[in-house]
This record gives C-alpha cells, structure tokens and sequence, in this order.
C-alpha cells in the first residue's frame, strides 16, 4: 500500500509543484479532461441545460443600419408589431463572443420569436437563429429559422425538424465564448 501511496505522491508533485514544460502539459491536459467530462457534464445536469454554445458569427447581431433593414423591416413586412417583437428573448439579438446557454424543451415549448440552437444539416455545426414560422404537417413540427442580421432564411433555415433541434437559448453571458471564437476562427474547430 505505501507503494503505490508513493506513486501517488510522485505524480501530484510533479503535476502541481514541478515547474517543466512536461508538468505544465501535463497539467493543461488533466485540466482539459477534468472540465469537460466532469465538471461540463455536471454543470449542464445541474442546471437541466443541453449546451451552452458560443456564438460565432454575427447573424444575430443588432448593428445600427443592419438591423433595421434585415430585422425589423423583414418582420414589419411579414405582418409582426413592435410590441410583439419587444416580448420576444433576445429582442436586442446576440453578439459574437457571447455564451449561450441551451435548455431542452419539448416541440410546444418553442415559439415564433424564439432563439432556438440546431444542428446544420450539412456541416453538423450548431446553429443559433430565431424561428420565424412554425408548420404542422402529418403531425410532425417544422421550424423556419432566420438571424437577425440575415437579410433571407438560408437554404438549411427551412424545415427544421424537431430532431435536428439541440434547445432553446434560454440565457447568454457576454464574452464568455470568445475563447471558443478564437479557436474557431485559427483552426477552424
């Protein structure tokens, strides 16, 4: 038993009071694994979220001039008021950099206004839009989804099945995911 106590002793040193470049790798990977297959899952369950994704693009982003002309004008021109737009989450859209925090829900919890996340059919990327239409057919739902900033729906907007839905943004916090952004934006991961 004081063997492998030892042993034990041994690596903790080298991990958390060496000073190499093999303990400072070694520690990053431990930490790495430890936040996402521990403490990630944990945080998720804890808080009944499915993900919480960083926002990568600016389609969702309320700038002077863009918004106007993509945002309220497209909706103004499809029939919505302002007071219904007001009510809607995230009526001042999402910024690059932001975290957002996904919750499941069930097919008649989402609603036209909402920030849903979804998975790209071709890529597979999670994307963060609002849905601006809901239709039944043969008893299934399919959402069209559209960013704020977009001028049109994109091609993959269009009948999102329930399936393809990861959740609905439930809150953000801003510059938390600028992290992630940066890998995404040098590696393309």
């Amino acid at each position: 038993m004081k063997k492998w106590m030892k042993r034990i002793r041994r690596v903790y040193d080298f991990i958390f009071h060496e000073e190499s470049i093999a303990s400072y790798v070694a520690f990053i990977v431990l930490s790495f694994l430890f936040l996402k297959f521990i403490f990630y899952p944990i945080f998720l369950y804890v808080f009944n979220l499915t993900d919480v994704v960083a926002v990568l693009s600016g389609s969702m982003r309320h700038e002077k001039g863009i918004v106007e002309n993509n945002f309220y004008n497209w909706l103004k021109i499809n029939n919505f008021s302002k007071e219904e737009i007001a009510n809607w989450p995230f009526p001042n859209g999402l910024n690059i950099g932001d975290a957002v925090f996904v919750k499941k829900v069930n097919e008649d919890e989402i609603k036209v206004g909402d920030v849903i996340v979804y998975k790209n059919p071709i890529s597979g990327e999670p994307i963060i839009h609002r849905v601006i239409k809901i239709e039944k057919r043969d008893s299934e739902i399919y959402l069209t989804t559209k960013g704020d900033a977009n001028p049109i729906s994109m091609s993959f907007e269009y009948n999102v099945s329930f399936s393809r839905i990861v959740g609905k943004a439930s809150f953000r916090i801003p510059y938390i995911g600028y992290p992630r952004t940066i890998v995404y934006y040098i590696f393309g991961i």
